[in-house]
């Protein structure tokens, strides 16, 4: 299975990975015309069909409730296979990115010592982590040329469409401009 993944995306926690995921995951449905559970992922989906191109999802060393890196840390840590293959660099506005982790970790993680001034200052969680995060993948983007897609959250949210169609054909998936409509609408923030 690992040999058919067509591209890896990167992001950072909170960056807008779930919901990409789930967007391709729709638009995988309404291409085969599929019913999906609760429990779906494209990754798990995708593996059933030979001629899907799978796509990973990673938070490279970056999420806090899986591992402990610190910012120094997550400068250096460069997952080979990711780095030298295909990747989509899934990125947000960082003043958005703790907010949303601010809430998630301590509403949804029960990390309940947390404090606003954590998102700052915090080694594992805070600004100086994101900034060595999203520095270290620019670079390694940088580096990969064709073998990098940058992909701001904030374009997903303003030009879905434009966007996922960009993304779609830069990993190879076969989904139609209807199949991206569809899974646009369908994973709306109203729906989901």
């Amino acid at each position: 299975v690992l040999s058919r993944v067509a591209a890896t995306v990167v992001s950072y926690p909170k960056a807008g990975r779930t919901w990409l995921e789930q967007v391709l995951l729709a638009a995988l449905a309404h291409h085969r015309g599929l019913q999906l559970g609760d429990d779906a992922t494209y990754t798990k989906i995708a593996a059933s069909f030979e001629d899907l191109p799978l796509v990973a999802f990673t938070h490279a060393g970056g999420s806090w409730e899986t591992a402990t890196y610190t910012a120094e840390e997550i400068a250096r840590y460069t997952p080979r296979n990711i780095a030298d293959g295909r990747f989509v660099y899934l990125y947000r506005d960082p003043r958005d990115t703790l907010v949303s982790a601010y809430y998630h970790a301590r509403y949804r993680s029960s990390i309940y010592w947390l404090k606003p001034q954590d998102m700052l200052d915090d080694p594992i969680m805070g600004l100086p982590k994101l900034v060595a995060f999203m520095n270290h993948w620019h670079q390694l983007a940088d580096g990969a040329g064709a073998r990098a897609l940058r992909m701001p959250y904030e374009r997903l949210k303003d030009s879905p469409g434009q966007a996922l169609a960009e993304l779609c054909r830069f990993i190879g998936l076969p989904f139609s401009e209807d199949d991206i409509h569809n899974a646009i609408v369908a994973c709306s923030f109203e729906r989901m």
